[in-house]
């Protein structure tokens, strides 16, 4: 019986980091926020570098971006998101090559709409990836080779333009203590239905029976864009074992601080 070979394509995401595909990279933040009123222009640059041996094609495109507490990420078509701004500017070049060592700029330039309804925040992403999926090194001759995979990765920058007005709104959507191979977790899904982009800190300070403090326990900061959701992960498996009284507090600035007791059993 003759075993066939095939190709798996692995496409990964990158989001506010600095990161690396083959010799690319995309130098700085990968989340790019501008204050913009209606009617006037923004712009800005994205500078791409290649850190490798070999040119790099690269293309340059935009996406809408919307994600859930759930893990659901959405790249929709530019302008589908009820708050995308991909349809207030303009991206160039559309593809470019970049030579070894070498580090060239995409430009965006645009204007927010002369619309006095706008207010709070309004974003999407330009998509930086390979143009060309890099080689295979599964030889289909080699019977030994069945599975190949090519690892691509695409970098997301995101665009936010934050127009005057506008509120954000953070609500809990849910939360449960999770127990697993000795580890146990509050996990809190936090969710923004207001107009204005929401960071919030997350932590937890577990108190015992005498009512003193046995330290704080804290979640990274996430962006919560206007209709997104994350899920934040509180760890306790370096607090003993015991009752305790949780002190949660979600603190998205201002107003927007939300604060709840729980009673835990640590196992």
């Amino acid at each position: 019986m003759k075993l066939k070979f095939s190709i798996i394509q692995l496409t990964c995401w990158l989001l506010l980091q600095h990161s690396l595909f083959g010799g690319i990279s995309v130098v700085g933040s990968l989340a790019r926020t501008q204050d913009v009123e209606p009617g006037k222009t923004f712009e800005g640059d994205i500078m791409v570098q290649n850190n490798g041996d070999t040119a790099a094609d690269v293309r340059i495109h935009q996406r809408d971006y919307l994600f859930l507490a759930n893990g659901q990420n959405t790249y929709g078509d530019p302008g589908s998101a009820p708050r995308s701004n991909a349809g207030w500017f303009t991206v160039s070049p559309p593809r470019l090559t970049v030579r070894p060592h070498e580090s060239l700029s995409v430009h965006y330039r645009g204007t927010a709409p002369a619309n006095p309804l706008l207010n709070g925040t309004y974003w999407s992403i330009i998509v930086v990836e390979p143009a060309t999926p890099p080689p295979s090194s599964i030889d289909p001759k080699d019977p030994d080779h069945k599975l190949g995979i090519h690892s691509v990765i695409r970098f997301a920058v995101q665009i936010v333009t934050e127009v005057p007005g506008g509120r954000p709104n953070l609500k809990v959507a849910g939360r449960k203590l999770l127990k697993a191979e000795g580890r146990q977790t509050l996990q809190v899904d936090l969710e923004n239905t207001g107009e204005k982009l929401l960071i919030p800190a997350v932590w937890a300070e577990l108190f015992d029976a005498k009512g003193a403090s046995i330290g704080k326990f804290q979640s990274n900061k996430a962006r919560i864009y206007p209709g997104c959701s994350v899920r934040h992960l509180l760890d306790f498996s370096k607090a003993p074992k015991g009752d305790y009284t949780a002190l949660l507090v979600m603190d998205g600035g201002g107003d927007q601080v939300m604060a709840a007791q729980y009673q835990l059993n640590l196992e």
